[in-house]
């Protein structure tokens, strides 16, 4: 099976976890993710031949997981490409821009260049098929989210950390369109191949992607057999911070993203909290909060609340579900997260079938610290842990 993934993903799912989870499930099992990121768990499931479903509200983790769970053929990919390129003529960014606001946005992030080629690169992608977009979107987001060399004025917006550092893109976008979509062809390519699988086809499984919250499943009562997430970590990693570089691009406003991130579970945005919210985020505070990081870690809690309600709705009498997670450090107060889940689950009727621990990669602990933030980042989520619930 390939583990490189189609596009850059701030801390995806680790492919040993999944695998292992994967080996207890019986054979044509519905599974599920409803936090699914880049759907690193579904994609894994539907190879085993499983009936998979993903869910995230990120537009970009949605698009990375329908480019992943497509059938079109590769060869005509790159052949679609290759004609954007070769017949490639600049564009104007402000016929693709939502709003003043978006167009400010572009304009701080990105050099005026680089703006009309990428206009350009956006007109070519949008006569694709429609099954061919999804790729060709993966690819053109690629040249945008990067960790240093890219097509804005920023560094580590992989890492949802971008910072202006320069005052052009890096590169010429044209020349670099092509090799990004032959990336995404030969990844897609390797998931398809017998080590990797593949997501579709008469001998295996499915993988549906959906744009959807986690607190609101689109499924009835009782219908998975098994839930395996990674929840985002709390007050660590911003996702659409950085994703929203390449998203703007694709017709979404920066007021509507803005609204988004507010929105998404674990947000950093705090909030008011019910008296059983409270008494939770007390049993899993290690020291003196201040008021508003008590307001955000509760939001966390209920966020979290929400979606484990869900999970219980949705699994079948027996079903398990498992949380991969990490504790959480804030302002010298220390989170567990393991307490939160536990709690939470207990209280919606999900008992505790097993724990494990596991230390997470260097290369892997939050992505990792940028080398001028000191020791700070690479102090926290050193440590993962498994916990596995029975319905």
């Amino acid at each position: 099976m390939s583990n490189a993934s189609i596009h850059p993903f701030p801390a995806r799912m680790a492919p040993e976890l999944a695998e292992g989870f994967l080996d207890r499930l019986a054979d044509h099992s519905t599974v599920l993710d409803p936090m699914m990121g880049s759907g690193s768990f579904p994609l894994a499931a539907a190879r085993r031949g499983h009936r998979a479903i993903g869910s995230d509200t990120d537009p970009l983790a949605v698009l990375i997981a329908q480019t992943a769970a497509s059938h079109f053929d590769t060869g005509e990919l790159l052949d679609y490409a290759r004609k954007i390129v070769s017949e490639f003529t600049v564009g104007d960014y402000q016929e693709h821009v939502l709003g003043k606001l978006t167009g400010e946005f572009i304009n701080f992030w990105f050099d005026s260049e680089t703006r009309d080629k990428l206009a350009g690169l956006v007109s070519g992608i949008k006569k694709a098929r429609p099954e061919l977009r999804p790729a060709l979107w993966s690819a053109f987001s690629r040249l945008i989210i990067t960790k240093d060399n890219g097509a804005s004025k920023a560094r580590d917006v992989s890492h949802s950390r971008p910072h202006r550092v320069r005052e052009t893109a890096s590169f010429d976008v044209v020349e670099k369109f092509l090799p990004s979509v032959s990336t995404v062809a030969r990844r897609l390519e390797a998931q398809r191949s017998p080590g990797g699988g593949h997501p579709a086809g008469e001998s295996h499984g499915s993988f549906t992607p959906l744009r959807s919250d986690g607190r609101r499943i689109p499924l009835a009562p009782g219908t998975v057999d098994a839930v395996m997430t990674s929840p985002p970590y709390l007050v660590a990693i911003d996702y659409l911070r950085g994703h929203r570089m390449s998203l703007v691009w694709m017709g979404y406003d920066i007021e509507y993203l803005r609204e988004l991130r507010g929105t998404n579970i674990g947000s950093c945005r705090g909030g008011a909290a019910e008296s059983e919210v409270q008494r939770v985020q007390e049993l899993a505070t290690s020291g003196v909060l201040a008021t508003k990081d008590v307001r955000l870690v509760n939001r966390y809690v209920s966020d979290m609340w929400g979606v484990i309600a869900e999970i219980s709705r949705v699994l079948k009498a027996g079903g398990g579900a498992t949380f991969v997670i990490a504790d959480a450090r804030l302002k010298g107060a220390s989170i567990s997260v393991e307490k939160i889940v536990t709690e939470l689950c207990s209280l919606e009727g999900l008992g505790i079938s097993s724990r494990a621990c596991r230390e997470i990669p260097a290369n892997r602990r939050y992505l990792p610290p940028p080398r001028s933030s000191g020791k700070g980042l690479d102090l926290r989520m050193r440590e993962e842990v498994i916990l596995g619930f029975t319905n």
